[in-house]
C-alpha cells in the first residue's frame, strides 16, 4: 500500500502588491500514521523586506496560535481534515489547496518539502541542488499520471532541435539556474527561450527558474529576463510556483 503524505503551504499575498506572494508555514498530514505538523517560518527579515507595512507581532502571533491547534495535544482532533482545516484561511493569509505526494520515508519527504519552500531556512550547503530539483520535479510530474520521455531533445516549428530539461507528452521544461550566475549572460538565453515558447503553437514550454541566493526585485538583469518572458506570454514559475503548477 502507498504511503501518502499531504501538505499545504500558508502564504501571504497583500492586495496592495499585486500577484506577489510569500511562504509562511507549511502543513503536513499522514493519514495513515496520525502525524500532523504546522512548520513555520521565523525568518521575519524576509517577510519585511516583501512587505515592510505588515504588522510582525500579528503574523508572529497568528503562526504559534496555528502550530499549537495542529502540533499540540493529539487528543486536539479524534479525527484531522487537512482540507477542512485549511480552508478556512481567505484573503491575504491563505492556505494552497492541499496536494499529495508518495513517500517511503516520512522524515525525508517532509525535509525534502520543507526545502523546496524554504530553502533559506537552510545554510547554503544544506539548500537543494540543480538536480535535487530536477529530481523532485520528475517525481511530481510522475506522480500526476506524465509519462517522462528519456530524451530531452524535441524539434521547434522550424525543425531545430531543442534541448529541454523535462520532456513529457505535455510539456517542455526548461529550467533556469540564477545560481552563481552572472544574470547579465543569461539575457540572450532568456530570449532564444521565449522565441520558441512564441513558436509554441501547442503551448508545451514551461520556464522555471531556481536559485538558492535572495534575488532582489530591483535587480536589473533578473527584471529583464522576467520581462523578456512576460512580453512573449511565457509560461514561466520559480521553482516553488513550479511545483505548485505541475
Amino acid at each position: 500500500m502507498d504511503k501518502i503524505l499531504k501538505y499545504s503551504v500558508l502564504r501571504y499575498s497583500p492586495s496592495a502588491i499585486a500577484g506577489e506572494k510569500i511562504n509562511l508555514g507549511i502543513m503536513f498530514y499522514d493519514e495513515a500514521s496520525g502525524y500532523r505538523e504546522f512548520k513555520y517560518s521565523k525568518k521575519y527579515s524576509r517577510l519585511t523586506a516583501f512587505d515592510d507595512e505588515i504588522d510582525i507581532q500579528m503574523v508572529k502571533h497568528m503562526l504559534k496560535s496555528i502550530s499549537d491547534d495542529v502540533n499540540g495535544n493529539i487528543f486536539t482532533y479524534n479525527t484531522f481534515d487537512i482540507n477542512a482545516y485549511t480552508k478556512y484561511f481567505i484573503n491575504d493569509f491563505f492556505f494552497e489547496e492541499p496536494k499529495s505526494i508518495k513517500y517511503e520515508k516520512l522524515e525525508e519527504m517532509i525535509t525534502r518539502l520543507h526545502k523546496t519552500y524554504f530553502r533559506f531556512e537552510y545554510d547554503k550547503a544544506d539548500r537543494p541542488s540543480k538536480d535535487d530539483d530536477r529530481r523532485f520535479i520528475e517525481k511530481i510530474i510522475s506522480e500526476r499520471g506524465e509519462n517522462i520521455k528519456k530524451q530531452n531533445c524535441v524539434y521547434g516549428s522550424c525543425n531545430e532541435k531543442i534541448t529541454c530539461d523535462i520532456v513529457t507528452d505535455n510539456k517542455w521544461i526548461k529550467i533556469f539556474d540564477f545560481d552563481n550566475k552572472n544574470l547579465n549572460l543569461l539575457v540572450n538565453n532568456a530570449k532564444t527561450w521565449a522565441w520558441n515558447a512564441m513558436q509554441d503553437n501547442d503551448n508545451k514550454i514551461v520556464i522555471i527558474y531556481r536559485y538558492n541566493e535572495e534575488i532582489s526585485k530591483y535587480n536589473k538583469e533578473f527584471n529583464i529576463i522576467m520581462d523578456i518572458f512576460k512580453k512573449a506570454q511565457t509560461k514561466i514559475y520559480n521553482i516553488e510556483e513550479g511545483v505548485n503548477f505541475l
